[in-house]
C-alpha cells in the first residue's frame, strides 16, 4: 500500500471500536458514513479488495463488510473502477432481497440472517464473480485508481 493510501486508511480506522464487528447495531456503519469522503472511499475500497482476495464475496458479506456494499459501488465509480463496481453490484443483487430496504439488509447481514449466503446456487454465483473480480487485477489497478483520486 502506498504512503498516501496507508496514511488515509489509518486515519479512517483509528476510531473504530472492535466490539462493533460483533454487534448488530449501526455504530460501525454510522462511523464510516461520517468520515470525510476521501477516508470513507479508501476504507470501503480497501476492505472490499482485501476481503474478496482473501475469501471472496461470500466472506465480504459474511464478515459484515457487505453492509457498505451500496456505498462501495459508488466509491468504485468515483475512482473510475467501473468494472469492479458492476461486479459488486451483481454480488449485492445475489444476496440482498429486493424487498428489504438498505437499512433492513444491513441489520439482517450483521445478525447473520441472510439465508441467501448459504444457498449453493448463490455461493456458486459469488464464486464466479470472485473470478471476474480477480481477472481485473491488471485492468483496473485499484491502488493506482485510488491514489489518482486522492491526489487529483
Amino acid at each position: 500500500m502506498s504512503d498516501i493510501l496507508d496514511k488515509t486508511y489509518k486515519e479512517a480506522v483509528k476510531g473504530i471500536q472492535e466490539e462493533w464487528f460483533y454487534s448488530s447495531n449501526e455504530k460501525w456503519y454510522n462511523y464510516i458514513m461520517n468520515l470525510p469522503l476521501n477516508q470513507r472511499v479508501v476504507y470501503m475500497i480497501e476492505i472490499l479488495d482485501a476481503q474478496v482476495f482473501n475469501g471472496g464475496f461470500d466472506q465480504y458479506f459474511t464478515n459484515g463488510y457487505g453492509q457498505f456494499a451500496k456505498e462501495t459501488i459508488d466509491a468504485l465509480k468515483l475512482v473510475k473502477a467501473v468494472k469492479r463496481s458492476e461486479i459488486l453490484q451483481k454480488a449485492l443483487a445475489c444476496v440482498k432481497d429486493e424487498k428489504n430496504s438498505d437499512s433492513e439488509f444491513r441489520k439482517r447481514l450483521l445478525s447473520h440472517d441472510v439465508p441467501e449466503l448459504f444457498k449453493d446456487e448463490i455461493i456458486n454465483q459469488l464464486d464466479k464473480l470472485d473470478t471476474m473480480y480477480d481477472d481485473l487485477e491488471e485492468v483496473e489497478v485499484l491502488e493506482e485508481l485510488v491514489e489518482n483520486y486522492l491526489t487529483s
